[in-house]
């Protein structure tokens, strides 16, 4: 952590903790504020802030709090009696530090977001507007570097502005019509340390803005009309938590590039992206709901962790997929619709400037048990199989770019539709045998490759170090294949054993190989990290349940599982291998 004093330039890092800022003789950072005494100290995983005494002295952020809760990697201001200061807690203090300059004064007018300076501490008078009995919550002042700063009504006496005027206060009306005829301020460039798991664009902690919760602040400038502002939060109250213009707390945040909302533990837990890639109707939404339905399972069977919805709400969705296939009485019930391309699987908001369709992320918290193993958060997506095609124009349905951000890629190959595997089962009785496919498999991967290179500026020739999961699903239906039918468990009582993933992984390389080079070679092209799963979703065939017929007559059959039979065979073990390449602390291997 990085304190600056930004009238006289002195600065402080904390060499232990709590750090304590006042007038008291023990204190890290000594100020003439008799009286005046506060301190920042770890708690768990964050960093709070508390004021011991003089607390109507104190102000974080331009509001009194006895208490609040810090984050990493953004600047809070601090105001200590006449002592104005500005913080952060970084890992390169003093790179922080350099960027401070007490000569260099911002004049903020916030309603209008115009700006003047830099100026010197003696100049900054001559620059404020005259303020109102609210001017505090128009005009600011702060470092040049600093990004936080204080409100005039706070620092009027340090800098000579005189004394606010008394009058009304502005009604909630105006205060409103002040705050939506703001502009909208978004993170220049896409850079940062955190990811938008909808939008996929990057931005830092201190980006993040939060959602409006007063009725009046109702309509978002890129959401619509139909959804609460989102702002960037300037006060909190004693407990840490943001207040909107009106003053009513605020739990959600939201992205500041596509303002949708975020995980409530965003801030806290660092995510990954696991991206499911497959032609249409290859089974990703059943796979999905197995593999997520298997994971919680698994994880707190085996590994000591809860594999919990990060939020409930948001995951809606596939909880209902999840229910329809493990609730149902009838293959019929159990049946689950096709994702399509702008169904429930997906939202609408604005990404460049422009509307799109993007994929909902389904995000989960993996929480160990014990406290020596750190928590994580891993997000999936139910795209159509259409969005990885060719011909999908990729400007106004970039469905499928998670791909570059992705910590780790699941292909799924679905046997049933290549014709050299179908001509090696010959006579299978499976139902799934009646539909008539065109294989696009090695084209849907080929197009991978391509989007994921274009977008992260790769060569042609250069190759991803991200794990890439070739899952061959549908083992019930080809497992006679193998020559040798056994394959080795790779969970082993609380252990992983990743000798028994190398030797299923050579196995099913070594059939598809012989029955589907180009899709071991396309693959192989991608990245240097590649393993093949054997895999079954459902562990048995689905059943026909009716038929269809088109316009010419035509009758098709309808499928679906039946689920008292339903026994899923290594569904969540290329999940695992993933996390065993990216976190391994998750994932105990077996020496």
């Amino acid at each position: 952590m990085a304190v600056y004093n930004c009238l006289t330039g002195e600065m402080a890092t904390a060499a232990k903790w709590p750090f304590i800022i006042g007038g008291g003789g023990a204190c890290d950072m000594v100020l003439d504020a008799p009286g005046c005494d506060c301190e920042i100290a770890p708690s768990g995983r964050a960093y709070v802030f508390s004021v011991r005494s003089g607390s109507s002295s104190i102000l974080l952020s331009g509001a009194e709090a006895s208490e609040a809760l810090l984050k990493k990697d953004a600047n809070y201001s601090l105001k200590v009696g006449d002592h104005l200061l500005v913080f952060r807690l970084t890992r390169d203090p003093e790179k922080w530090l350099r960027s401070l300059d007490t000569t260099r004064w911002i004049v903020h007018h916030i309603p209008s977001k115009k700006e003047s300076g830099p100026h010197s501490q003696k100049e900054v008078a001559s620059y404020l507007p005259d303020v109102g009995a609210d001017g505090r919550f128009e005009t600011a002042v702060f470092l040049e570097g600093a990004k936080v700063g204080f409100f005039v009504e706070s620092v009027r006496q340090i800098f000579g502005v005189p004394a606010a005027a008394q009058g009304e206060k502005r009604s909630s009306e105006e205060l409103i019509q002040q705050t939506n005829d703001d502009e909208e301020e978004l993170p220049s460039g896409d850079s940062g340390s955190l990811t938008c798991p909808t939008c996929w664009k990057n931005f830092d902690p201190g980006d993040v803005k939060h959602v409006a919760v007063h009725e009046k602040l109702k309509s978002d400038p890129i959401l619509g009309s139909s959804e609460m502002k989102r702002f960037r939060a300037t006060r909190y109250n004693d407990h840490g938590v943001a207040l909107d213009p009106m003053g009513i707390p605020t739990m959600d945040i939201a992205c500041p590039h596509c303002h949708l909302k975020l995980p409530p533990d965003f801030l806290d837990i660092e995510h990954h992206i696991i991206s499911i890639v497959g032609a249409p109707t290859s089974g990703k939404s059943y796979f999905l709901s197995i593999l997520t339905h298997m994971l919680k399972r698994t994880f707190f069977k085996h590994f000591g962790a809860a594999f919990v919805d990060a939020d409930p709400s948001a995951n809606a969705a596939l909880t209902v997929m999840r229910d329809t296939l493990f609730g149902a009485a009838t293959p019929a019930e159990a049946r689950l619709a096709k994702t399509s391309l702008e169904g429930d699987m997906y939202v609408r908001t604005r990404r460049h400037g422009r509307s799109v369709m993007l994929p909902k992320p389904f995000i989960f918290n993996i929480q160990p048990e014990d406290n020596g193993r750190p928590a994580k958060a891993l997000t999936f997506y139910d795209n159509a199989g259409e969005h990885f095609q060719p011909n999908i124009d990729q400007t106004e349905s970039p469905g499928t770019l998670h791909l570059a951000a992705a910590a780790g890629i699941i292909f799924l190959f679905d046997p049933v539709f290549s014709t050299e595997f179908r001509a090696r089962l010959t006579g299978h009785h499976d139902p799934q045998f009646q539909f008539s496919h065109a294989d696009i498999q090695d084209t849907i991967l080929a197009e991978a490759k391509v989007r994921v290179k274009k977008v992260l500026g790769l060569g042609a020739s250069a190759k991803l170090k991200t794990p890439l999961a070739v899952v061959v699903g549908k083992l019930d239906v080809w497992r006679d294949l193998l020559r040798d039918d056994s394959l080795a468990q790779p969970i082993v009582g609380n252990e992983f054993d990743q000798n028994a993933v190398d030797e299923n992984s050579d196995v099913v390389r070594r059939l598809m190989m012989d029955v589907c080079p180009q899709v071991v070679a396309g693959a192989e092209a991608i990245s240097e990290n590649v393993k093949y799963f054997p895999v079954s979703s459902f562990g048995c065939s689905p059943e026909i349940i009716g038929y269809s017929t088109d316009a010419g007559g035509r009758k098709t059959p309808q499928i679906g599982p039946n689920p008292s039979n339903i026994s899923p065979i290594l569904v969540e073990i290329p999940v695992l291998w993933i996390l065993s390449q990216i976190v391994p602390q998750l994932v105990p291997r077996k020496r």
